[in-house]
């Protein structure tokens, strides 16, 4: 069975009238679940069974147009994958770290990819508070399988500056996850690079950018420089 997953984040008049109907929805059974401020709909289930009366109800029917192409849908041809991502940027990467898990669980192995360094940039807590949980459980699962760090994460907050702040639903075992990760600055993206560089000799990187279009230009220069262990960094980007 396919699944996929929509984030939605609250931002406004449309938005904010999905949520509130989404906290005020009758949850049924297996046909809806509610965890904390998320909410599951089985699809498959309505499609095997006549639904009517409370159930219909409390359903919500999407349209989707698409799928459309990732920026980060070619990682897996790298032996080694560098996703760079700033504000709403890590969206498509949500997908691609479904897709992992899957794979990984049932194959132990995510096409040539050995190592994965997932770089975010964000405002404040709030900006990342949404994907923390995923990000935590599929960068757990993926280090428990190989046995190793195949996925290493860092996390820059330019505007927060503890965690004092954060959502209290945060405050359980990812929190102190959370915390080892974050840097309360903005990254010196040279210093990163040549820090990756610093772990592989001769490989080929693929370094996968999803963002606001003035990190680009930075990234692409520091990618098609020749590097002190001899590695070639493939640049990808999508902006918005």
């Amino acid at each position: 069975m396919k699944k996929f997953t929509v984030h939605i984040k609250v931002a406004g008049d449309w938005t904010g009238l999905l949520a509130s109907q989404l906290r005020s929805m009758t949850i049924v059974n297996k046909y809806a679940n509610r965890i904390g401020n998320s909410f599951a709909i089985s699809i498959e289930d309505l499609q095997h069974e006549a639904v009517s009366g409370p159930v219909a109800n409390s359903v919500i029917r999407l349209q989707v147009d698409g799928p459309y192409g990732s920026p980060f849908q070619d990682v897996s041809k790298f032996p080694v994958g560098v996703v760079i991502t700033a504000g709403i940027g890590a969206t498509p990467f949500a997908a691609l770290l479904n897709q992992m898990r899957q794979e990984v669980e049932s194959a132990q192995s995510y096409g040539k990819l050995t190592k994965l360094y997932f770089i975010w940039v964000c405002r404040t807590h709030d900006d990342m508070s949404w994907f923390v949980d995923l990000l935590h459980r599929t960068s757990s699962l993926i280090n428990s399988k190989f046995e190793r760090s195949m996925m290493e994460t860092q996390l820059f907050l330019t505007r927060s500056k503890t965690l004092s702040d954060v959502d209290p639903s945060m405050f359980d075992e990812k929190c102190r996850w959370l915390a080892e990760r974050l840097a309360y600055q903005r990254p010196n993206w040279e210093e990163l690079l040549n820090n990756i560089d610093s772990h592989h000799q001769k490989e080929r990187i693929g370094v996968f950018y999803c963002g606001p279009k003035a990190i680009h230009p930075v990234l692409h220069k520091l990618c098609n420089r020749t590097t002190t262990n001899k590695n070639s960094f493939i640049f990808h980007k999508e902006n918005f």
